[in-house]
């Protein structure tokens, strides 16, 4: 009848009522059952978990002896086992929440699957490892190799350990160990000797520390370095790479001393209005670069790892020390002479000493040169240590400080003819 109807409605309405009450009537019987029939189905994976497990104890996945391919397609066949057994696990565990049932836990399950995938884990770790080992062996040594070796070395013994801790004793894993645990042993070599601060002269301590000759080239493999037992010196070698990059941290100052000079210039100002007649500027900067190179240069000296660079060290220091001694003649030569040019450049003074003001010009001349090839070449460093420099300035001083005293002497003949002169000073005199 059309359910429009109000009697229709009504009879639909009472249809529906009686089939709720037969479907809450059987649904306690209906659940009781599926609750039967997951407990046989918990108890039927249970069981094909204890089988899997004991497939797992087979003899050959712990025998040393076995064959790899062998191995490797069994522990895999497990692997798939218990992939089908979780996810039966998984459906069941659905269908207990859905059924607010108590959920069971498998435990027995997780600690296979933990089993035969260390199992597995194993065998794949053992065949990697050996490619990769005998991929290194045929490496030639380069600056990169020694990073990849620390990271693959490492991440197989967190591998090894992990097996070590999850499986019952057996022969393969030690064997395992023990190769890794030599190229743990072996693989600080291989940086040290990729150290890109190693020179000839380390390179010739290495050499002698192994009792052989290493052909640096391609040829230069990891093989070579294993048949030539490099791990059982790997101390001295390590000491030897240490130094290589201590002396090169020296070398670095060195060159930073080097590298500041090449910027210090010195100042030359012209002198009142005379033709080409400079005098050296302000020297504080000059002076305090020199002594912050002295004492960089002193560290150096003192370090222990100097012995590699001692001769370019010593050269250094040589060169900061005429150096210094040059510009301290050089600015006492100066000071002289500033003070004398004024006093020789009244032809009153020439005549009456004309020896003295032979000496003075004489000295003006080779002053003079020397400040106008310094404003020529202005370069600090280079300007004070040329050949002969210092001797030169040395000359002229004690022609200076000699002139300079026949100067006091010829005033004090002037103070004794004219007494009131002793209230005059030299420079008023």
């Amino acid at each position: 009848p059309p359910l429009h109807s109000r009697p229709a409605a009504l009879a639909c309405q009472q249809a529906l009522q009686e089939a709720r009450w037969i479907a809450d009537s059987n649904r306690e019987k209906h659940v009781t059952k599926f609750r039967g029939q997951l407990a046989t189905r918990v108890e039927e994976l249970n069981k094909q978990v204890s089988d899997l497990s004991a497939a797992a104890q087979h003899e050959m996945v712990l025998s040393a002896d076995a064959p790899p391919d062998r191995v490797l397609t069994f522990t895999s066949g497990l692997r798939e086992r218990v992939a089908a057994l979780q996810s039966d696990a998984a459906h069941i565990q659905a269908f207990q929440r859905l059924f607010k049932l108590p959920e069971t836990k498998f435990a027995e399950l997780g600690d296979c699957a933990e089993d035969v995938a260390l199992r597995h884990a194993l065998w794949a770790t053992r065949e990697a490892w050996r490619r990769d080992a005998d991929r290194w062996l045929a490496t030639p040594l380069s600056p990169g190799l020694a990073g990849e070796l620390e990271d693959a070395v490492a991440r197989y013994n967190k591998a090894v350990f992990k097996m070590e801790k999850g499986l019952v004793p057996n022969k393969v894993v030690p064997e395992l160990r023990a190769s890794v645990n030599t190229w743990r042993e072996f693989v600080p070599v291989v940086a040290y000797l990729c150290n890109a601060d190693m020179r000839e002269r380390h390179w010739a301590k290495v050499n002698k520390a192994l009792g052989g000759v290493l052909d640096r080239g391609d040829n230069l493999t990891l093989q070579v370095l294993m048949d030539m037992q490099a791990g059982l010196h790997k101390d001295a070698i390590g000491a030897i790479s240490t130094e290589a990059t201590q002396e090169a941290a020296l070398q670095a100052l060195l060159d930073s001393v080097h590298e500041k000079w090449r910027y210090a210039d010195f100042t030359c100002n012209a002198y009142k209005d005379l033709r080409d007649t400079y005098v050296l500027g302000g020297v504080d900067e000059i002076m305090a670069l020199l002594e912050d190179s002295m004492v960089t240069v002193g560290n150096i000296t003192a370090s222990r790892f100097v012995h590699g660079i001692a001769a370019e060290v010593e050269k250094a220091e040589r060169s900061l020390r005429l150096f210094s001694d040059t510009l301290d003649e050089w600015l006492e030569c100066q000071r002289q002479w500033l003070y004398l040019e004024t006093i020789f450049a009244a032809p009153d003074i020439q005549r009456q000493l004309p020896s003295e003001a032979k000496a003075f010009w004489e000295v003006d001349r080779q002053f003079k040169a020397v400040m106008r090839r310094t404003r020529d070449r202005p370069a600090a460093l280079p300007a004070a240590t040329q050949p002969g420099l210092l001797e030169s300035f040395r000359k002229a001083n004690e022609t200076l400080e000699g002139i300079q005293k026949n100067l006091e002497d010829y005033l004090e003949t002037k103070r004794m003819g004219f007494p009131r002169f002793y209230f005059l000073s030299n420079d008023e005199l």
